[in-house]
């Protein structure tokens, strides 16, 4: 089902228009000059235009199939049990869908504790702006030995050339384990 198109008029003398709300099409017309601008950075030259966050997820493992380009996800989750800490996770990963990535940019994952001085900045990926910026970019990868020196609460911050565009809490949580019963001598 398609919906009408609409535009609306607002202060400045800009209109603003709205697309089938399926495509999400947008651009803006000065009212005046009648000058169509594709995007808010061509609108406003200098404004800082960041990403849109789709999904974060945290997990065992990722990868991206060879054959089909799809990004492959397993075991995901949202806390990690530890007998004591400090503590290292042996295997994590993360995955990050983006849209509106209107330029080129740097996307880097800080890790760090929650009320806390503990952050660690991993390496930094260079992302290339697509040709659609509607189009969905997908980026993940899978970090060994993640270091948790203390039971809390965590996150990973996405940074978009060093500015934060979003969160994903992790949870640190120190098991108890059963304690085993003593061992009886013979003949007790």
């Amino acid at each position: 089902m398609r919906l009408k198109r609409r535009t609306e008029q607002v202060k400045k003398g800009f209109l603003f228009h709205f697309g089938p709300e399926i495509t999400n099409d947008v651009f803006f017309i000065d009212s005046v000059s009648k000058h169509r601008y594709e995007s808010t950075q061509e609108l406003f030259p200098g404004s800082t235009m960041k990403p849109i966050v789709l999904a974060m997820i945290i997990c065992d493992y990722y990868y991206r199939d060879a054959h089909t380009g799809k990004s492959i996800l397993s075991g995901t989750f949202s806390s990690i049990n530890a007998p004591s800490f400090p503590s290292k996770h042996g295997n994590c990963a993360v995955y990050i869908s983006l849209t509106d990535v209107a330029r080129d940019g740097k996307l880097q994952l800080e890790f760090r504790k929650e009320n806390s001085s503990f952050s660690m900045k991993l390496p930094p990926w260079q992302v290339k702006r697509p040709e659609d910026r509607r189009a969905v970019v997908e980026i993940g990868g899978n970090i060994n030995g993640l270091p948790l020196p203390e039971e809390g609460d965590y996150e990973f911050a996405v940074l978009w050339d060093d500015a934060e565009i979003s969160t994903r809490r992790l949870r640190a949580i120190k098991m108890n384990l059963p304690q085993k019963p003593p061992e009886q001598q013979p003949g007790e």
